[in-house]
């Protein structure tokens, strides 16, 4: 597992603000950190020897997921932290909420990186000479420290009063230069998907209206629905039924009724082709007309009796209907 996934930010339970630690470099063993023997007070941070003086005693004291460092020989009052005009030296100030005295506590393994919220990418090592410093790239074994409970010293100084005091002027941490331009990307992004005012300069109802305005376009530039299809494929069957009824009406009419043949016309006589259904025949001149006769009524012959030769019957006699 690599050093980045072994890491974690300390939280509240990791330490209390009621009891003290102690602080060795991991490069030296044996050793404390501590500002100098007692009744010899100083300000500088140094590296000795463990057990050699009651300042190798620090509280951790947590606000706002930041972390105040005091001294057991120095008091509440007085906090590690960092300056304008010296970021490489680590020393006690005067108690301030200002974040050159915010650290950060980031655990490493079994060991612990410490860096200070003036100067986000350094951290505090052990250099050459046990010398005391903050410094951006370094051997983990210069800049890991193991920080370790001494209950001893928490009952001699009891951390009450000032010591558990939260701090009225804390200064919020600004966000860093990486989480800034994260933010900014993530932010030009969203502008650039949603095509809609950045979320920061605009107020609620003028982002509900965008919000409207987005979905219309959505809705208008969506695919035609099921029931629309199923509407235009029934139009269609019924468009082209109605079509070809009218053409086959049309053929149909089109098409010439079989000459009529009327009930007084003689059987062997062709019908008048001109004649229209139900009109009267024209009447044939008399003159024209054939009436048969017969020159006698028929004659019967008797039963059995047998005539030879040819009888011939009489002429018709034709009618010059005059």
């Amino acid at each position: 597992m690599s050093e980045m996934q072994t890491r974690h930010q300390r939280r509240a339970e990791d330490f209390s603000r009621i009891m003290f630690y102690t602080i060795s470099s991991r490069a030296l063993e044996n050793s404390a950190l501590n500002v100098g023997v007692t009744g010899k007070k100083g300000n500088t941070v140094q590296i000795g020897n463990t057990a050699d003086t009651s300042s190798e005693n620090w509280q951790f004291f947590l606000q706002s997921d930041r972390y105040f460092i005091r001294n057991f020989d120095r008091g509440a009052e007085m906090q590690l932290g960092l300056s304008e005009t010296d970021k490489l030296v680590p020393k006690l100030y005067p108690q301030s909420g200002n974040i050159s005295q915010q650290w950060n506590l980031t655990r490493s393994g079994n060991y612990w990186h410490m860096s200070n919220g003036l100067e986000p990418g350094v951290v505090l090592i052990m250099g050459s000479g046990k010398a005391v410093q903050m410094q951006g790239d370094a051997p983990d074994l210069n800049k890991d420290w193991q920080i370790q409970e001494n209950p001893s010293a928490a009952t001699a100084q009891p951390l009450t009063g000032s010591w558990t005091t939260f701090l009225s002027n804390f200064v919020s941490p600004t966000p860093s230069p990486s989480a800034s331009s994260s933010a900014s990307a993530t932010s030009t992004s969203i502008s650039t998907t949603t095509n809609a005012p950045s979320p920061s300069n605009t107020s609620p109802s003028s982002s509900a209206s965008t919000n409207t305005a987005s979905s219309a376009t959505t809705s208008s530039s969506s695919s035609i629905s099921p029931g629309a299809i199923a509407g235009i494929a029934i139009a269609a069957v019924v468009l082209i039924g109605g079509a070809a009824f009218v053409l086959w009406f049309f053929l149909v009419k089109r098409r010439r009724p079989a000459p009529p043949v009327y009930a007084h016309e003689d059987p062997y006589t062709h019908a008048d082709p001109y004649a229209t259904p139900g009109s009267t025949p024209p009447a044939v001149p008399e003159k024209y007309a054939y009436t048969p006769e017969l020159a006698s009524p028929p004659v019967e012959l008797p039963a059995g009796e047998m005539r030879s030769g040819r009888s011939e019957l009489a002429s018709p006699v034709w009618s010059s209907g005059k």
